[in-house]
């Protein structure tokens, strides 16, 4: 039996098949002298990084072909992101402990995208978990292009 919270990986679903790719996209093991408390946070800040080229558009989710994007911790589904539609970008946590964890991550890329999901994204609300089947999350909705006065038609 290994450590608890020992690995953690990111998992896509396609949309052309409906299935999960082949292979994750990244997984990290966590050593002993790590506390599984640190590693969250660095493995959530990299998640993050990934949430936002997956709203954006960015490499390796560039290719329109993803339907969603999953983080698991030992096997255990934690974080689901999914695009409903052009415009809208839910992320479903698995409890709030999680998304309060999430909620509190930097992100952690080589190309920092943050500001250029929120100049694109909107938050537009977070839904509590009301139920047992349901997963609390949040929901980002894109802004529209701001219209200048010489495309308006009158």
């Amino acid at each position: 039996m290994g450590l608890p919270c020992s690995k953690i990986s990111s998992w896509r679903r396609c949309k052309s098949s409906d299935a999960y790719n082949e292979n994750c996209d990244w997984q990290v093991y966590r050593s002993m002298r790590m506390d599984p408390g640190t590693f969250l946070e660095q493995q959530f800040g990299k998640f993050r990084h990934d949430i936002y080229n997956y709203g954006l558009g960015y490499y390796p989710y560039d290719n329109d072909d993803t339907k969603s994007i999953y983080l698991y911790l030992d096997g255990i589904r934690i974080i689901k992101v999914s695009m409903s539609t052009n415009r809208i970008l839910d992320i479903e946590f698995r409890n709030d402990d999680i998304m309060n964890r999430f909620a509190n991550a930097i992100e952690d890329g080589q190309y920092k995208r943050r500001d250029e999901f929120e100049n694109r994204f909107i938050f537009v609300n977070f839904f509590a978990d009301n139920s047992y089947f349901s997963w609390p999350f949040i929901r980002y909705v894109r802004k529209h292009p701001k219209r200048s006065i010489n495309s308006i038609s009158i």
